[in-house]
């Protein structure tokens, strides 16, 4: 879709470069059509999100924290250093929505697959609202998340026994959660 887009976006600007137009007008067009792109894209990820097409983070706070989607990914770095697994309850940072949720795990393996049934060490960061305080995981104090299964478009993993902080006011606790991910 993204690509049909920017390809009507070309022609819409060959169009306007050749009947006349003046860059300002050229630039107008532009800044409407890629305002009109963001706008489509937060529509269709509201869609999956409220049809659970976008999968779930879920961690037992107080209170509850849960957000309505989780991306995995895992970022290939290469050169020898790990891997990073990377589950965020947002594809890209400006369609973050709260509660909003994201769990880096550094690993050694080179896809996800090979992540099924093992436990890793995740630092997690978890905010309710976008204005709250931000619960962390302790430095030196890395969650432990069981990936549980991974199929070819979904990641479950779950971690019990997590230690998090409260930036605001230096409350600890410990959480449990869930994690169901899709795969962007």
């Amino acid at each position: 879709m993204r690509n049909r887009l920017a390809a009507n976006v070309s022609l819409l600007f060959v169009l306007a470069a050749v009947s006349g137009c003046k860059q300002d007008q050229v630039e107008n067009v532009k800044t409407t059509v890629d305002k009109a792109a963001q706008w489509g894209e937060k529509a269709v990820e509201t869609v999956k999100q409220e049809t659970n097409m976008a999968g779930s983070m879920e961690l037992a706070t107080t209170p509850p924290l849960s957000a309505k989607a989780c991306y995995a990914e895992l970022i290939v770095t290469g050169d020898g250093r790990p891997n990073v697994l990377r589950l965020a309850s947002y594809k890209r940072t400006e369609l973050e929505r709260f509660p909003s949720m994201i769990v880096e795990a550094r690993v050694d393996e080179g896809t996800l697959a090979a992540l099924a049934g093992q436990t890793v060490q995740a630092t997690v960061y978890a905010q309710q609202e976008e204005d709250g305080p931000l619960w962390h995981t302790p430095t030196g104090a890395p969650a432990p998340i069981s990936i549980e299964s991974v199929d070819e478009t979904t990641l479950t993993a779950a971690c019990a026994g997590a230690a998090l902080v409260n930036t605001e006011n230096d409350d600890r606790s410990t959480v449990s959660g869930k994690f169901t991910a899709v795969f962007p």
